[in-house]
């Protein structure tokens, strides 16, 4: 039994467990274990950090535990770093931007902390109260933008008749199409940082179908043009402009662009010697390829130009049925611009 338990010292001596070192002796009977020393785990107090750009906006990551002797790098450090200032892990933001801080201990404990760095508190539109009108029926789009925010922008409608977007350099597009009624939406616009703006959005609309500017547009004109009520113009007019001109006959005058086939054709009627800029009740014809897209349709009708350059007519009317706005427009020109 006595040479029994001499073999236990030599028999421990061939064990090792994992974390511990077994210390033997040929003559003792003493066993001596020495544990790895247990660490507390790397705990950081928050899931991310926000960091303005600047070197005094520098925060340290709070860090509430863990085995000590900490380490970090960026996964980005173009956007910002992380330095060891007397133990104390700071980190500095150079743009806008999201990266990843990795943070170590010595007892090989590791950490991810995303990082969003930024350079204002405040995301700021150019206006905060939009209206937006056009012809009744029609969509437009007008434009505002961002002043003040931190990049990657993005924009949002809470009404399904306003769309909103918005580019890299913060140019906001909204665009709608006015209705018999009056309608509003909010759009809220956001930076890549989390901060938001709202505009107010007012859709109106207007029984004007061309705008002065507009008018002032197609009266620039160096060329001959023409659009109907969808925005087109008859198949075959850019090859033969030349059918453009203007008739009277029996009190009646007659302008556009007039095929004697009938068969593309885009022209109104209206009393002989309409005054300039003097809307007057008169007719239009638009036929395309056979299909006639209108016939003698009552349209209100103004010479917006006529002198020894170019003569332009705008015309339109309302579609009660679809509370809809058509309009369209005639230019020719008739002196050699020089272009």
């Amino acid at each position: 039994m006595k040479n029994k338990y001499k073999l236990l010292p030599l028999l421990l001596c061939g064990v090792m467990a994992l974390g511990a070192i077994t210390a033997c002796s040929d003559d003792k009977d003493e066993i001596i274990i020495n544990e790895e020393p247990q660490y507390p785990a790397l705990s950081i107090d928050t899931e991310s950090m926000r960091v303005k750009v600047g070197a005094d906006s520098r925060v340290a990551v709070p860090i509430s535990d863990g085995a000590g002797e900490y380490a970090a790098f960026s996964l980005n450090p173009e956007v910002a770093d992380v330095t060891d200032e007397a133990g104390t892990l700071m980190v500095e933001g150079f743009r806008n931007g999201t990266t990843e801080i990795i943070i170590s201990d010595k007892g090989g404990s590791l950490k991810k902390l995303p990082v969003s760095v930024y350079t204002t508190d405040v995301l700021t539109v150019e206006t905060t109260d939009f209206t937006l009108e056009t012809p009744l029926g029609h969509s437009a789009t007008a434009t505002t933008r961002v002043l003040l925010g931190n990049d990657g922008y993005s924009a949002v409608s809470d009404n399904d008749a306003v769309t909103a977007t918005v580019d890299e350099a913060g140019v906001i597009s909204i665009t709608a199409t006015s209705k018999r009624q009056e309608f509003t939406a909010k759009v809220t616009v956001s930076d890549m940082s989390g901060l938001t703006a709202d505009i107010n959005v007012t859709v109106k609309f207007t029984l004007e179908a061309f705008t002065a500017a507009d008018i002032a547009a197609l009266c620039a004109q160096t060329e001959e043009s023409m659009a109907d009520f969808n925005g087109t113009k008859p198949y075959r007019f850019d090859s033969y402009r030349e059918y453009f001109e203007t008739e009277v006959k029996d009190g009646v005058e007659t302008f556009g662009w007039i095929r004697r086939s009938g068969r593309y054709e885009l022209f109104v009627t209206y009393p002989e010697g309409t005054a300039l800029n003097t809307p007057v009740e008169g007719k239009v014809t638009f036929t395309d390829n056979y299909d006639e897209k209108a016939k003698d349709q009552p349209v209100t009708v103004t010479i917006v130009k006529n002198d020894e350059v170019s003569k332009v007519a705008i015309f339109s009317y309302i579609d009660e049925k679809e509370d809809k706005l058509y309009r369209g427009y005639l230019v020719h020109v008739l002196a050699d611009t020089g272009w």
